[in-house]
C-alpha cells in the first residue's frame, strides 16, 4: 500500500495556491514564494506558497510514514504524525523509536478507519532524535517495521533555509542562538480579484 499523499497535503497546510473565487487573477502576496518539492536520498521535503512545510519518509515497503510539518513564522511549532499499514491500529498506541529512545504519541482518527499517532508538541529530543538518526522503527503490540532514516538531516535543514530558521532557536535541526523573532513572518495567503 502506497504512503497516504492526501494526508500528507493535508498535515502540509492544504497547499493553498490562492484563495478561490468563480472568477478571477490571482494577486501575489507581500513576499511570493513558489511550491517546491526537494527528495533528499529517502526523505522528501515540500514547501507550499506560503511556506508551510513537511518532511516525510516511507515505512519499509511504503506500508507507512514518519512526517515532521512545520508551518512558516516565527510562532510555529512542529508536528510529527506517523502510521504503519501494516501495524496493528485497534486500540494499540504506535511507538516511534528511534536509536534505542522510545516516544508514544497521541492517536488521531483519519477518517472512519484508522488512527494517525501524532505528537501535538514534539520535544527538542524528538525532533534531533529523528534529524540525527541512525535506526527508527514504528511498532504496534508485537509488531515493528523499519523507517528510513538516509535523508532526514538533509530534508530538516532545508526546511529550516527555507523557512528563515537556521541558527534561531525555532530551527528543527540547523539550531543557534537567534532569536524567534529573527524568523521572516508569514506571508499571506495570495487573494483572487474577480475580473469585471
Amino acid at each position: 500500500m502506497q504512503i497516504n499523499l492526501a494526508l500528507i497535503v493535508l498535515v502540509a497546510g492544504g497547499g493553498a495556491i490562492a484563495s478561490t473565487s468563480s472568477a478571477g487573477v490571482a494577486t501575489p502576496p507581500e513576499q511570493a514564494f513558489r511550491s517546491e518539492t526537494k527528495k533528499f536520498r529517502d526523505w522528501t521535503a515540500i514547501c507550499d506558497n506560503i511556506n508551510n512545510c513537511v518532511a516525510y519518509a516511507p515505512a519499509e515497503g511504503d506500508t507507512g510514514y514518519v512526517i515532521v510539518k512545520m508551518e512558516a513564522g516565527p510562532e510555529a511549532k512542529p508536528l510529527v504524525h506517523a502510521d504503519s499499514y501494516a501495524l496493528p491500529n485497534d486500540g494499540w498506541r504506535m511507538q516511534l523509536t528511534i536509536d534505542g529512545s522510545s516516544f508514544v504519541g497521541e492517536g488521531v482518527q483519519e477518517g472512519d478507519k484508522r488512527t494517525v499517532t501524532t505528537f501535538p508538541q514534539p520535544s527538542d529530543t524528538l525532533i534531533a532524535a529523528i534529524g540525527n538518526s541512525t535506526t527508527m522503527t514504528l511498532s504496534s503490540a508485537d509488531k515493528t517495521t523499519p523507517v528510513t532514516v538516509s535523508g532526514a538531516a538533509a530534508a530538516l535543514l532545508w526546511i529550516d533555509e527555507r523557512q528563515g530558521r537556521t541558527g534561531t532557536t525555532t530551527a528543527l535541526i540547523g539550531h543557534g542562538d537567534r532569536p524567534a523573532s529573527a524568523v521572516p513572518t508569514a506571508p499571506s495567503v495570495p487573494t483572487v480579484v474577480r475580473v469585471q
